[in-house]
């Protein structure tokens, strides 16, 4: 999922079964709209590899430390790191548990694919009205 750190707002979004590579569906993602500035990802985005083509198109990327790299980092860019990753998972929370996607009942993949689209489309709706509020 790609959304913006400030309002929230998903802006791009993909389904992959368990065993594909995610990173190839970020690549997609990210292809979509202009380039972001920053990157904000989970661990499993780690590497320099994913780093270097995001970098080749003028995108930081920033991966949660791991325990060796929190020893090493200020306590003040720790706290940053925490309030960004603390929105993504909002963000998560908001659309798998409040809107229940994660209970979505598809018995088909298009199932799926309808609810899903139909719940990110009604947070993107509540996030563009809490925001002009």
């Amino acid at each position: 999922m790609k959304t913006d750190l400030g309002s929230r707002i998903v802006r791009a979004w993909a389904i992959v079964p368990a065993a594909v590579n995610e990173r190839e569906a970020a690549e997609d993602l990210l292809h979509t709209g202009s380039a972001p500035r920053d990157l904000l990802a989970d661990k499993g985005f780690s590497g320099r590899a994913f780093a270097a083509s995001q970098a080749a198109r003028g995108t930081a990327v920033l991966v949660p430390p791991d325990k060796k790299q929190r020893a090493a980092m200020p306590s003040a860019l720790l706290k940053v790191i925490a309030q960004w990753r603390n929105r993504i998972e909002t963000t998560f929370s908001e659309i798998t548990d409040r809107m229940e996607l994660a209970r979505h009942g598809a018995t088909s993949f298009w199932g799926l694919l309808t609810r899903t689209a139909a719940t990110i489309a009604a947070h993107t709706l509540l996030r563009v009205c809490l925001t002009e509020t």
